[in-house]
C-alpha cells in the first residue's frame, strides 16, 4: 500500500485523506440508519418533537420539525456529495502532474530512459484510477443514504399529515 501511495505521487495524501474522511462518514451513516431503522415513524415524530420542543401541531412547527429532522438524517451527505466530486479532480490532477514530470523529463535530455519516463505515466494512471476509486465507493452510499432521508421525511410527512386530521376529526 505505501509503495502504491509513493508511486502515485504527491497527490495521493489528498485522496487518502478523502477516502478517510468518506469512509468514517459512511460507516458512521450506516451504525446511524441501523439504529433508526428500529424506530417506527410515530416514535421518530414523538422523539423529534421532544428533543426540538415542539409543543403543538401548527403548520410553522411541522415545518420546522421536519427541516431539522432532514438536517439530522442528512449529516455528513454534503461530504460524501463534495468526495464524489473532488476524489476524480484530484486524481486528474495527479495525471497532469505525472504528465508534466515525464515531459520535463524529455525536455531536459534528447535521449532519456524510457524507465524514467513510465514513472511518469505510472503516477499518472495511478492517481487516476485512485481518484475514480473513491468516487465509485462514495457515490453509491451518498445515493443510498440520500434515498433513506428522502423515505424518512416522506413517512414523516405522512404520519403528520394523518396526525393533524385524526385530531381535527376529534375537535
Amino acid at each position: 500500500m505505501s509503495a502504491w501511495i509513493e508511486r502515485g505521487g504527491p497527490i495521493m495524501w489528498p485522496l487518502l485523506a478523502v477516502s478517510f474522511v468518506t469512509l468514517t462518514i459512511v460507516v458512521e451513516r450506516l451504525l446511524f440508519w441501523l439504529r433508526e431503522a428500529r424506530v417506527s415513524s410515530a416514535d421518530a415524530l414523538q422523539s423529534a418533537c421532544k428533543r426540538l420542543g415542539v409543543p403543538g401541531r401548527r403548520q410553522s412547527e411541522i415545518e420546522r420539525l421536519l427541516d431539522r429532522e432532514e438536517g439530522r438524517l442528512s449529516r455528513g451527505l454534503g461530504w460524501l456529495d463534495t468526495a464524489v466530486t473532488a476524489a476524480p479532480m484530484l486524481g486528474i490532477l495527479g495525471t497532469v502532474l505525472g504528465i508534466i514530470d515525464s515531459f520535463e523529463l524529455l525536455a531536459a535530455d534528447g535521449a532519456v530512459d524510457p524507465l524514467a519516463i513510465s514513472g511518469g505515466v505510472a503516477q499518472a494512471l495511478i492517481t487516476t484510477a485512485t481518484g475514480l476509486a473513491i468516487a465509485l465507493l462514495a457515490l453509491l452510499p451518498f445515493n443510498a443514504l440520500r434515498a433513506a432521508v428522502g423515505r424518512r421525511i416522506g413517512r414523516l410527512e405522512r404520519d403528520w399529515r394523518i396526525v393533524g386530521e385524526d385530531s381535527e376529526a376529534r375537535g
